[in-house]
């Protein structure tokens, strides 16, 4: 009798960074001897896989974990390409074909570049957007600020970017605000995925005069009496 098996999904979804696939029973009649199974594996991809096989069971597997972040993990891309053939010895059964896509699984650290100072002009409350790199299609990305003057900070995450604002405009002119008072804000930004963790970046912050302030004046007499003769009037 020739041996039967299916599939129990021709198309799965394997999340990368892990290498089984499944195991399929093999169902074969003859009881006047003992199978003696094996397993051809074929189509574009089969060098990627390793296939096991018992008188009862054959296992699917990759060799090595796939990585989906590489876009080229099988031959077309994220998807491979397998079949699997099972010989009792005499009897060949038919080819199971595989299509099996290459899921992402969050498993990078976000990138994120913070300069070690920066200078915000006074008055407003813009400061800086940090975009988290990472190529991962999953994750809950946030911020964290720390540091003697995060207080004077507040944060908001749109997708992959982290928007850090003054919480209220800064004045220049005034006394320092900073938690030392040299005029200098110190912060740290930390940041996540949700699963990755990228430790906290400190950058020191200072403002920058903005020309914010109208000037005054007032004539010392808006009202004189300039004798014939002469140019001049006053000097305000």
């Amino acid at each position: 009798n020739t041996p039967t098996y299916a599939a129990t999904d021709a198309n799965p979804t394997i999340t990368e960074g892990t290498t089984a696939i499944e195991t399929v029973t093999i169902t074969d009649a003859d009881t006047d001897a003992v199978d003696d199974n094996s397993c051809t594996l074929g189509g574009a991809d089969d060098g990627l896989f390793t296939c096991t096989v018992t008188e009862t069971a054959y296992t699917l597997a990759f060799t090595n974990a796939p990585d989906y972040d590489s876009g080229s993990a099988c031959a077309a891309g994220n998807t491979c390409a397998v079949t699997v053939t099972i010989n009792d010895g005499t009897n060949t059964g038919d080819a199971v074909t595989y299509s099996i896509d290459i899921g992402d699984a969050n498993d990078q650290t976000p990138a994120v570049t913070v300069a070690e100072t920066y200078s915000t002009p006074e008055g407003t409350t813009a400061f800086q957007a940090f975009t988290m790199v990472d190529t991962d299609t999953t994750g809950t990305y946030d911020c964290t600020l720390s540091g003697d003057d995060a207080g004077k900070f507040a944060k908001s995450v749109t997708g992959k970017v982290c928007t850090v604002t003054w919480a209220s405009a800064q004045d220049y002119e005034a006394a320092a605000n900073d938690n030392d008072g040299d005029g200098t804000y110190e912060l740290s930004i930390a940041f996540t995925d949700g699963t990755n963790p990228l430790g906290a970046q400190s950058t020191s912050i200072t403002l920058s005069d903005a020309n914010d302030i109208t000037p005054t004046y007032a004539a010392t007499d808006a009202n004189p009496t300039i004798n014939e003769g002469t140019t001049a009037v006053e000097t305000v």
